[in-house]
């Protein structure tokens, strides 16, 4: 029998020999008996209390009392002498006897006493019979209404502390009940008859990568020749997979011995990757795997596939000399990457964290003190909605599951992390799961499993209380009005939840790539020092596409020039108004942060109208669009003195007024550069 002492070092207080409870009237009023049962428990050695209370026993088979105390004062041998190894096999024999004293007691009347049922519960726990345990457990906590007394304030206290470890007893038992919906299929085209493993769904979740055993044997060799290649496959039309390929150098090239799981950014630019290889550490052998990160290098193979920069380690704040990282987790703004470690400071398998630094690179690495337990924590997954976070971790009274290793997941609140949950049954089970990697429109995860004769991917519909927050992939450019790319900082800003936005800068190309909630209404900006301010819309119709990835509009910013005019382009006006909008207020707050970060420009506010109606009503209501963008702004904090406005009326269309679409253009706001010192 496997023997779990921290059950009995750590959970529970000592045991004190009459610890009463609820009794009845199974206790004897036998004078004779009472006196027998006494002077058996005033002697001093265990050797003697026994004799006396078996003695006890074999004159008056039917006492209760007898066979309760035998076992509690085996149970309290037993923890005496499971302290030292020497005389364990002797501890777990004596527990064994204390069991069955104890239910025996419990056989004889079941209303004696609740810690009956209590120690039998704590021992069969101990000897990790979990199912017989809860048994009696049932009993224990329900003793107070099953065999109704006075109030016992010991029996309370013993309650409160078992309440964990009934909980997680009961885990399994309740979550058979309730089976979450789990029909799960194999990835056709990514699995093939050699093994697969380690899925990774790119953000688009338009290419899977993974590891295959690929086998290397050649015609003639005398045994076989089994290699680890990190492989990709690319999304098919039939929502499958094609079978993939491995990946060329900096992968597979012979520098390491196999690979583990990998992480990739929204852009789909950098990967973060597990690898492994032989090293001496201390002089000894020993097979080192780090994370290591590549970066495209925007150049392309003969087939026009692109490639790959060289793998380089993500240093000592990551990686340790000695230790284990693996499993990485990349957030979706790029600015956190969570892994698994065994490291000295760690408990056992362990989930750390690093931010990014201004520079790039990554900061001392810290546990995930929220998640990480004595026992194994792995697997971390923070998914692109930027709230979902799901994770391995090993079922415990801290952290009751089906057994084994456990998938469990929490979500960010407005105040911190909320509760961590169990994922559910079946998709855990009394077995150790791997992990999961979740679509980014959250309805899908992928995992890897040895369900047949060999390890393969598979993939299920997740339901939805499980599911992260529906997101997509927003990609777009970046250029100046010549075509030319233009590398600036670019801000996701949500209309009602603020908390959410996030800046991230547009690659050398001017492209760029965001993790956008479909939830609600959201703003692209772009913006640079020196150069003009440009943002656009889209509303939720828009974000919900039936396709994981959405292309916005370039965006196009040039380098100000004083006297020159630059269009705020979401900033319309429906005709004969000059009231803002909710759209144009929500932009402006864009605006007014790129004023203020270059308090040097003064600017003026140009209003435009159509040539709908009176010419010279129109040139007044282009003034009073114009005055209420300025009045707007200085209520969100610009000054006043940086600020003249002036309406132009219908004099400077920027497109003939010949239709519908062209009118919504002339009405227009622009901001005009009256100074850049």
């Amino acid at each position: 029998m496997k023997f779990v002492t921290f059950f009995t070092l750590l959970l529970f207080v000592g045991c004190p020999l009459l610890v009463m409870a609820q009794g009845t009237n199974c206790s004897t009023t036998d004078k004779k008996i009472n006196k027998a049962l006494e002077e058996a428990l005033q002697v001093e050695t265990f050797e003697a209390q026994v004799k006396g209370l078996a003695a006890v026993i074999s004159k008056y088979p039917n006492n209760v009392q007898a066979y309760y105390y035998l076992g509690q004062i085996h149970y309290q041998r037993a923890s005496q002498l499971l302290k030292q190894n020497q005389t364990r096999v002797e501890g777990e024999k004596t527990m064994q006897k204390a069991l069955v004293f104890h239910q025996g007691s419990i056989q004889k009347c079941p209303s004696y006493k609740a810690e009956a049922y209590y120690y039998a519960a704590r021992i069969l726990y101990s000897f990790s019979e979990k199912t017989a345990a809860l048994t009696y457990l049932e009993t224990f906590m329900h003793f107070d209404s099953i065999y109704p007394g006075d109030p016992n304030p010991i029996y309370v206290k013993l309650k409160n502390e078992i309440e964990p470890v009934y909980q997680e007893l009961r885990f399994p038992a309740e979550a058979k009940k309730n089976p979450v919906p789990f029909e799960v299929g194999r990835v056709l085209g990514a699995s093939s008859p050699q093994d697969e493993y380690f899925p990774m769904l790119s953000p688009d979740n338009q290419l899977l990568f993974f590891t295959r055993k690929a086998d290397k044997t050649n015609l003639g060799d005398i045994s076989g020749y089994v290699q680890e290649e990190f492989t990709v496959a690319s999304h098919q039309q039939n929502l499958q997979f094609s079978n993939g390929k491995a990946l060329p150098a900096p992968f597979n090239d012979g520098r390491f011995y196999n690979y583990g799981s990998a992480s990739l950014s929204a852009d789909n630019r950098e990967l973060i990757l597990c690898a492994c290889k032989a090293e001496k550490v201390y002089n000894q052998d020993y097979l080192n795997c780090d994370l290591y990160s590549s970066r495209l290098s925007g150049k392309e193979d003969k087939n026009g596939e692109p490639l790959w920069g060289a793998l380089i380690n993500l240093g000592p704040n990551i990686n340790t000399k000695d230790g284990w990282e693996a499993q990485p987790s990349l957030s979706a703004d790029g600015k956190i990457l969570y892994f698994t470690s065994l490291r000295k400071g760690s408990q056992d398998n362990d989930i750390y964290f690093s931010e990014r630094l201004p520079d790039g690179t990554w900061g001392p690495a810290k546990p995930f003190a929220l998640v990480n337990t004595p026992g194994k924590d792995k697997s971390p997954f923070f998914h692109q909605d930027g709230e979902t976070f799901y994770f391995v971790s090993e079922s415990s009274r801290m952290r009751p599951g089906m057994g084994g290793l456990d998938i469990f997941m929490m979500r960010k609140e407005s105040t911190g992390w909320g509760p961590i949950q169990n994922i559910g049954f079946p998709i855990n089970t009394d077995a150790d799961e791997l992990g999961i990697f979740v679509s980014t429109d959250g309805k899908k995860a992928y995992f890897s499993s040895a369900q047949g004769q060999n390890w393969d991917i598979y993939s299920f519909e997740l339901y939805k209380a499980a599911r992260p927050k529906e997101t997509r992939i927003l990609t777009g450019k970046l250029q100046d009005a010549n075509g030319n790319a233009v590398q600036a900082d670019i801000t996701l800003r949500y209309e009602a939840a603020p908390e959410r936005d996030q800046t991230i800068q547009s690659n050398e190309d001017g492209s760029y790539a965001l993790a956008v909630r479909v939830d609600q209404k959201i703003s692209v900006e772009a913006s640079k020092a020196g150069y003009s301010f440009q943002a656009q819309l889209l509303d939720t119709s828009q974000l919900k596409s039936p396709t994981p990835k959405i292309e916005a509009k370039p965006l196009q910013i040039d380098t100000l020039q004083q006297g020159a005019a630059y269009a705020i382009e979401a900033i319309v006006f429906d005709t004969d108004a000059a009231l803002l909008s909710s759209d144009a207020q929500f932009l402006l707050k864009g605006f007014a942060h790129y004023l203020q970060t270059q308090p040097q420009l003064r600017i003026q506010i140009n209003g435009h109208t159509d040539d709908v109606g009176d010419a010279q009503r129109n040139l007044i209501l282009s003034e009073s669009r114009a005055q209420a963008v300025a009045n707007y702004l200085e209520k969100l904090g610009v000054a006043a003195e940086r600020m003249q406005y002036k309406g132009y009326g219908e004099q400077q269309p920027r497109v003939p007024n010949d239709s519908a679409d062209n009118r919504a253009l002339n009405r227009r706001t622009e901001f005009e550069i009256l100074s850049i010192e």
